[in-house]
């Protein structure tokens, strides 16, 4: 059999992911070996109830990352409400993000074609004559993880 040795050095929760992926495709032949030293540790946003009573604020939020909706999904059963309860404007995420979100009761205002930060904004850019029509100038939140602590 013939090991792979893999340094995974992705954020705590891509790493996992990724280090799963990895072990999950483990063949006959060959065997991968996934080292998982996370360079970048991020907590909860404690300041999460502040964002929420400013939401109303915007016209869009967007989830950069999975742990952004966590820390909402977090705030919700903590404070003991349902996401249709609480004023958010329309939202978005990055690709299978998506999903998170829809399992909190939010319908992503629109999934952008390609699963990335950048597939969003070509969105937002597709979107401007329907803004200028509307003679509005969008506001837009971005919401992604704090980096705590690099190592």
């Amino acid at each position: 059999m013939f090991i792979v040795p893999v340094l995974v050095t992705a954020p705590e929760g891509y790493s996992q992911r990724f280090v799963e992926a990895l072990k999950a495709c483990n063949a006959d032949r060959f065997c991968f070996e996934p080292i998982s030293i996370p360079l970048i540790r991020t907590t909860p946003c404690e300041d999460i109830s502040q964002i929420i009573s400013q939401a109303q604020d915007y016209d869009y939020m967007v989830f950069t990352s999975r742990k952004a909706i966590l820390v909402l999904s977090e705030y919700l059963k903590k404070a003991k409400i349902s996401a249709d309860s609480i004023r958010l404007p329309k939202v978005c995420a990055i690709g299978k993000d998506n999903e998170a979100l829809s399992l909190l009761g939010i319908t992503p205002a629109f999934i952008s074609a390609e699963p990335s930060l950048k597939g969003i904004a070509d969105e937002f850019r597709s979107r401007v004559q329907e803004f200028i029509l509307h003679s509005v100038r969008p506001r837009i939140a971005v919401l992604g993880p704090r980096v705590e602590d690099l190592i």
